[in-house]
């Protein structure tokens, strides 16, 4: 349900009456693809820091994002402050949780 739902987010498909009609660019070929499509617009380091999260599960402390990364935490800050801005993470002190769409 994620890839529709990223998919109608993006304007390539549109579901009417339970159909779904491909309706702009070619339509991505995973659930993946259309992920890293909708986090394009972050920074490297920010999608870096996403990936390493999505490992651990939908909520998370940030000292495991960052051992996962062997970094430091403070390393991360920009990062997620731009992942929070975004909508995808919500933070609070050192841990985060997935944002739900």
């Amino acid at each position: 349900m994620e890839l529709v739902d990223a998919l109608r987010r993006d304007g390539v498909v549109a579901v009417a009456d339970g159909v779904a009609d491909v309706t702009g660019d070619p339509v991505p070929g995973s659930l993946s693809a259309a992920i890293a499509h909708r986090l394009d617009f972050l920074p490297d380091r920010a999608r870096e820091a996403l990936r390493a999260a999505s490992l651990l599960g939908v909520e998370f402390a940030l000292a495991d994002v960052a051992a996962v990364l062997d970094t430091r935490i403070a390393d991360l800050v920009d990062a997620v402050e731009h992942a929070v801005a975004a909508g995808v993470l919500h933070g609070a002190g050192r841990r985060c949780a997935s944002a739900t769409p």
